[in-house]
């Protein structure tokens, strides 16, 4: 951008200052204006070490983070590994103490089945004795009614005998 030291002297006249004046001013204010602008506008070189830092920040940038991905990768697989052998302690744990309690209820099985089979064995006896006894009193009972059957048919035939 060129700044017209010329026309803006001009101008400076048009507004009652005289040449000299208008010159003198025109340079100060054209110092003011090119330290400003060289100040805040960025030249070519400087946009280019602009960019230049921002793809080294963002090269950085994404090296720090692919590092902290794989980081964070690393730990996740660390508490994976751990979390399985903790389940597969879990699971061996639970797996000992349904084997413990599947052969405490197969032991009471057996005591009971051992119970049954005497209780069985028992009732058998005592069902075999309550039939020899029904056995030996029906036994009894026939032999005294046949008994008294035999002394009523003797009776009845002295009786048809005397008759």
């Amino acid at each position: 951008m060129m700044l017209d030291t010329l026309d803006m002297t001009n101008e400076l006249e048009k507004c009652g200052y005289n040449r000299k004046q208008a010159e003198g001013q025109a340079k100060v204010y054209i110092k003011m204006i090119a330290n400003l602008l060289d100040e805040q506008i960025a030249t070519k070189e400087d946009i280019r070490e602009t960019q230049m830092l921002s793809k080294d920040l963002a090269n950085q940038a994404r090296f720090e983070f692919k590092q902290e991905i794989n980081k964070l990768r690393a730990e996740t697989k660390q508490e994976i590994a751990a979390l399985r052998a903790e389940t597969k302690q879990e699971i061996a744990a639970l797996r000992a103490e349904t084997k413990q309690e599947f052969d405490k209820v197969r032991h009471e099985i057996a005591e009971l089945r051992s119970e049954l089979k005497q209780d069985i064995a028992e009732l058998r006896s005592e069902l075999k004795l309550d039939i020899q006894k029904l056995s030996q009193d029906l036994t009894r009972r026939m032999a005294v009614m046949l008994a008294g059957t035999v002394a009523i048919i003797s009776g009845l035939m002295a009786i048809l005998h005397y008759i």
